[in-house]
């Protein structure tokens, strides 16, 4: 499985990007994340609002079955 970090990317105020997620689809996080900006009295944000990047995921304490 691939997984990717999001992070926002501040253009207004030049902070630096802020992590918002890890997620295996960016597209439906984007959607979901949207649905809970419109339920708070927001605007829903677009996808160049964020960085994307792949990450690399390193499990250890995996139970065995």
């Amino acid at each position: 499985m691939t997984l990717y970090n999001i992070f926002y990317i501040d253009d207004t105020y030049g902070d630096p990007p802020s992590y918002e997620g890890t997620t295996d689809n960016f597209d439906k996080w984007l959607i979901e994340h949207n649905k809970d900006r419109v339920g708070d009295g927001n605007d829903p944000e677009e996808a160049h609002y964020f960085e994307v990047e792949e990450c690399a995921l390193s499990i250890f304490n995996k139970k065995e079955e």
